[in-house]
């Protein structure tokens, strides 16, 4: 990143009036806002993994947010199927439980969020926790029937 600093200093040989004189760049003024982009790259990597990893999925639906730190992603098109239980998948509630009832993993429906037929996942873990709860979810969305 650059930053503008100014060099301050009299006009006049003699004058006490300081004046800006010079405009100089530099990388340092900015500086402390790298571990800023650091970590705003690494959610962005996560987010574009997630959306991309639940688009794969046949049934699931997401988009790509702006600015968060979760997704919304559509399980409207697995309603009416049923897991491996027999247990028939009538809504986002019934999608989450029988995901953690059958894989372990934990999402939030969206019902609870006024969004039935989404359910809410967080990136704000690592790449590696990420990439094993989707590959969990896409095999538990392939078991259904």
């Amino acid at each position: 990143m650059i930053g503008l600093i100014f060099l301050i200093g009299p006009s006049n040989k003699g004058d006490n009036n300081l004046k800006i004189k010079i405009p100089i760049f530099s990388p340092a003024l900015f500086s402390f806002l790298s571990p800023i982009k650091k970590r705003a790259d690494s959610f962005q990597e996560r987010r574009d993994f997630v959306v991309k990893a639940l688009n794969d999925i046949d049934g699931i639906d997401c988009l790509n947010p702006d600015g968060a730190f979760y997704v919304f992603p559509s399980c409207k098109g697995l309603m009416g199927k049923k897991d491996t239980n027999g247990k028939k998948i009538k809504s986002d509630t019934d999608f989450v439980q029988s995901l953690l009832e059958n894989s372990g993993i934990a999402v939030v429906q969206g019902s609870a969020f006024g969004l039935e037929g989404f359910f809410r996942i967080s990136y704000a873990t690592s790449m590696d926790n990420l990439k094993k709860a989707l590959e969990k979810i896409s095999s538990f969305c392939k078991s259904l029937s």
